[in-house]
């Protein structure tokens, strides 16, 4: 099973800068009057960059399901990076890291293409010595908008 890298990182920035249809799709419609937003960005690694999605929650098995936003392709610096983030857009501080396998992506295409569903098992690496993985599935419920479900 071929691994690739992937990341979690807590992504802390001016409310202001993202679009309400985004807030709202990941809060459930329960908007604060907050300045700042806080969301976690997981980050798969490809051939094209890194196939990223915003998430509410880490996700866990706490977290059996979540809304997830696909975002546009980021930059592979981030699989290492924390600190401020460029143009004023807030901090990114690591929460997760590892390796993740495709067990599935439909239809059939690469990770940068247009799928309908992606299951991939994730190995975080700052488990000990035990290698405890976390089976993530990504359906699309419409364009850039997932359902993400996590299982063991």
């Amino acid at each position: 099973m071929d691994r690739s890298r992937f990341v979690v990182l807590k992504h802390t920035q001016p409310a202001s800068q993202i679009p309400l249809a985004r807030r709202q799709y990941l809060s459930g419609d329960d908007i604060s009057s907050d300045s700042v937003d806080v969301h976690y960005d997981l980050m798969l690694q490809s051939e094209g960059g890194l196939l990223t999605f915003a998430v509410p929650e880490i996700p866990s098995t706490s977290h059996l399901t979540l809304p997830a936003i696909k975002l546009p392709l980021h930059r592979d610096v981030y699989l290492e990076y924390e600190g401020p983030v460029s143009g004023d857009r807030g901090t990114v501080q690591r929460v997760m890291a590892g390796a993740f396998a495709i067990l599935e992506i439909s239809p059939q295409t690469s990770l940068e293409g247009s799928f309908e569903k992606l299951t991939i098992e994730i190995f975080p690496s700052n488990q000990g010595d035990k290698e405890e993985s976390l089976r993530l599935a990504l359906e699309r419920i419409e364009q850039d908008k997932f359902q993400l479900t996590c299982t063991n």
